[in-house]
């Protein structure tokens, strides 16, 4: 979960010995949010932070994972009820059964290749955050500089040592 909030992970290995797990374990979930400038709702980063315990005996079960006020909407929403007729293809969809680019669905063949034709808008998803927030809670500017200062930078989703498989498979044949 907190890799999907983060879009990163918050450490190497989970090990005293790896400084990005031994910081979240002293500053929290919610400073190393506040420090990669990501958004975390309180309630699921209490719930995280929880889940992310180094004692397995601090760490909550999974009902108690979700009875926590993270999930209270969850709970209180209508469960979709399906028949087994509607796995079949004949079968109306629902809305999530599958996938489809609605602009796709309901334009023309003509219309469909000029879209291609344009060149694609790409949003920079490490743009800085701007400074107006309408945030009343808002970490103080000064505060904010102290956890960025301190805190570990993100992890790349990839990790940085992997070798070339090729070449192993190479070696190992040779042998």
């Amino acid at each position: 979960m907190l890799i999907m909030f983060f879009a990163s992970p918050p450490w190497r290995q989970a090990r005293p010995t790896d400084n990005y797990f031994q910081w979240v374990q002293s500053n929290g979930v919610m400073a190393l949010a506040k420090s990669w400038q990501k958004a975390l709702p309180a309630a699921a980063g209490d719930l995280l932070g929880q889940m992310l315990s180094a004692s397995p005996e601090q760490r909550p079960g999974i009902d108690e994972c979700l009875a926590h006020s993270c999930f209270a909407s969850l709970r209180s929403a209508p469960i979709a009820v399906r028949d087994e007729s509607e796995a079949f293809p004949s079968a109306p969809r629902l809305a999530g059964d599958c996938y489809k680019e609605p602009e796709w669905v309901c334009r023309s063949v003509e219309e469909l290749l000029e879209a291609q034709a344009e060149p694609p808008i790409l949003g920079d998803p490490y743009r800085e955050i701007a400074d107006f927030s309408c945030d009343p809670y808002q970490t103080p500017a000064e505060e904010l500089a102290s956890l960025l200062s301190d805190a570990p930078p993100p992890l790349p989703l990839v990790r940085e040592d992997r070798t070339d498989r090729r070449g192993l498979a190479g070696s190992t044949e040779a042998a």
